[in-house]
């Protein structure tokens, strides 16, 4: 059978402590809102759900509807599980062995959260030291977008840049008829916005000796063949301040803090530990 409580039932040793329940603004009296043949369903359970994932807003607080609606689905869930212990379905092995399993998660969970909970404290010189080591993630290099055309002989190189270099207007064109090279030439030629550091020294001396866009690099030679580069806008650099960074910077901190810690505690925990195998599992 159920009923609802009135609001003056609530437990005399919440009421005196004043505990907060984790997670919650405000302390949470536990209010008996229903009992279900017996067992209490309370206003702490309501909030508890609430700050699930499943039902957390970050902008709205919970309505009177949506915590009714709560408020039935606890009431269901008891019914649930009070009729499948009826049944004696909370005796079954597989349920035991998946709620031990389970309570390891758990207890492990708690302790690498206590590790996170040191890792965490990142002081401010910590943060600016890892900017400053890893100010190329963060700023923004210059870069070249080119396109170009890669032939295997020096002659057909030449000819193809003397015709570009005064009427560039089919580049396109001769890219997809003589270009062998794979990437690009399906393109028209295009490479994109290319930056420095991630190709052959002849290429980047050629590409960034072009003062102008839309001027040519004077043909030379790589690997893949001998190359028709065109420059056809130069994007500046950009370089963004700390500010710009410290929530991201601490996180990555923390995760390499808390790796580290782990690291540590295991190969202290297997030192000190005597683990002897018995058999070797198949693999």
């Amino acid at each position: 059978m159920l009923f609802a409580t009135q609001a003056c039932n609530r437990t005399e040793q919440k009421q005196a402590s004043g505990q907060t329940q984790p997670g919650l603004k405000h302390p949470v009296e536990e209010t008996v809102l229903v009992e279900v043949n017996g067992t209490p369903v309370t206003e702490g359970d309501v909030e508890k759900r609430l700050e699930s994932p499943r039902h957390r807003n970050e902008v709205h607080a919970p309505s009177k509807a949506e915590k009714q609606r709560v408020l039935q689905e606890l009431i269901d869930e008891t019914l649930l599980l009070q009729e499948a212990e009826r049944r004696k379905m909370d005796k079954d092995a597989t349920i035991k062995d998946r709620v031990k399993r389970y309570e390891k998660k758990l207890i492990i969970e708690k302790l690498q959260n206590s590790l996170r909970d040191s890792a965490s404290r990142v002081g401010e010189e910590e943060i600016a030291a890892y900017y400053k080591t890893h100010r190329d993630q963060f700023n923004i290099p210059p870069m070249l977008k080119l396109r170009q055309i890669v032939v295997s002989d020096p002659v057909t190189a030449k000819n193809l840049y003397n015709k570009l270099n005064k009427d560039d207007g089919s580049f396109v064109e001769m890219a997809r008829r003589y270009s062998v090279d794979a990437a690009t030439k399906a393109r028209g030629g295009l490479i994109g916005l290319y930056r420095k550091g991630t190709g052959e020294k002849s290429f980047e001396d050629a590409v960034y000796g072009i003062k102008k866009p839309m001027q040519f690099a004077p043909v030379f030679q790589t690997q893949q063949g001998y190359h028709i580069v065109q420059l056809l806008e130069r994007r500046e650099g950009i370089s963004r301040s700390l500010e710009q960074f410290k929530p991201i910077i601490q996180r990555r901190i923390t995760v390499e803090k808390e790796k580290k810690l782990l690291k540590e505690l295991l190969t202290k925990l297997k030192e000190k530990a005597k683990i002897r195998i018995i058999n070797k599992p198949d693999v």
